[in-house]
């Protein structure tokens, strides 16, 4: 294995642009592919049985050899759609914990520190240290490993002789047949969004409804400025009535993506989930989850969900770079006036505290 091939490259400006990073090789989609031969794998779903026909050859498969997108896949799903865990019924990235363990997470760890690619990525923006930290190690990384994916998909389908203009036309035809109930007709303001998707009750910060999406510049400006005020790292460890129900929440980091009626129409035919491969180490796939509305259309014009994969992937290059770009790298002012309406709040609560303690 040839190192430099997997190691992602570091951000540079030039011009007054951010270059994107890039990496990752897609292998072919014939590639007959095996586990280690000292790995014995009993198959136990109906899932694992298809990863094992997509390995020996029989079904085509995206795969991609990219380690460094491994940093996060191992915790997180990766899905490129408008309705899962999404409550903007509009195209976005939703970042999703798992607490799936996997056999060679802890060599994979290992290997990618002693090669000296990079430290295992936490999305969890509860562990951050603040703002910055939480874009520049976290979050950025991570969406670059998915615009290296979609950028490394385009160009070895090309060199493979993959149709994709073709194979996009014929899916976007077939989406006009697809109920649009329920889809968002107009995009929401753009922007990464923190969402307490699985809950009970409603999980409060300071006042903000966690059950509802909140935008992560918002999130940390609250966060910090509770962090300053109440002088902890954790803010758990806050008071209850800071931090209602926070406590064994989960949370996901959703990116809604710029305006894309072509791909609004396209994922009303399936979601693409981009996930580490169940038997192979080292092995990043992308696939879809068909819209039941969608499966017999798909069925009877002999639609393979490979091909969808691939359509979803070509539609999403632009989307993918203008949101990269678009994040802010560190809190913006309106964040700031939020900070300083968070503290406000601190001191609202403490003086109410005051008083009640008193009475």
């Amino acid at each position: 294995m040839v190192r430099g091939v997997f190691k992602a490259r570091s951000l540079s400006k030039e011009e007054g642009e951010e270059k994107l990073p890039f990496g990752g090789v897609l292998l072919p989609l014939d590639a007959n592919l095996a586990w280690p031969p000292d790995k014995t794998y009993v198959v136990e779903n109906i899932e694992e049985q298809k990863e094992v026909e997509e390995l020996e050859g029989k079904r085509p498969s995206l795969r991609f050899a990219c380690s460094f997108a491994l940093s996060f896949l191992d915790s997180w799903h990766v899905i490129i759609t408008s309705k899962t865990n999404n409550p903007f019924n509009w195209p976005a990235i939703v970042f999703l914990p798992t607490d799936q363990e996997r056999d060679f997470l802890e060599w994979l760890d290992d290997y990618n520190r002693y090669a000296g690619y990079y430290d295992m990525i936490n999305l969890d923006p509860f562990e951050a240290f603040d703002y910055e930290d939480y874009i520049q190690n976290n979050l950025l990384p991570s969406l670059g490993a998915i615009v290296s994916l979609q950028q490394s998909a385009m160009r070895y389908l090309q060199y493979y002789g993959v149709p994709v203009e073709n194979i996009v036309s014929k899916y976007l035809e077939l989406a006009k047949s697809v109920p649009s109930d329920g889809y968002a007709t107009e995009a929401p303001p753009a922007g990464v969004y923190v969402w307490s998707y699985m809950s009970k009750g409603r999980p409060m910060l300071l006042g903000y409804d966690l059950s509802k999406p909140m935008n992560i510049t918002e999130f940390f400006a609250t966060i910090e400025a509770l962090k300053e005020r109440y002088d902890v790292e954790d803010v758990r460890e806050l008071p209850e009535e800071l931090v209602e129900k926070l406590e064994g929440i989960f949370v996901e980091v959703l990116i809604v993506l710029p305006a894309s009626n072509d791909l609004q129409s396209l994922l009303r035919l399936g979601d693409l989930y981009i996930r580490p491969s169940e038997i192979q180490v080292g092995i990043a796939k992308a696939d879809v989850s068909i819209n039941p509305k969608a499966k017999k259309i798909l069925d009877s014009n002999k639609a393979e969900p490979y091909e969808l994969a691939i359509a979803i992937l070509a539609l999403l290059d632009k989307p993918l770079t203008t949101v990269y770009k678009s994040i802010p790298r560190e809190l913006p002012k309106e964040a700031k006036q939020q900070e300083r309406k968070a503290l406000r709040r601190t001191r609202t609560y403490g003086n109410l505290k005051s008083r009640k303690d008193a009475s």
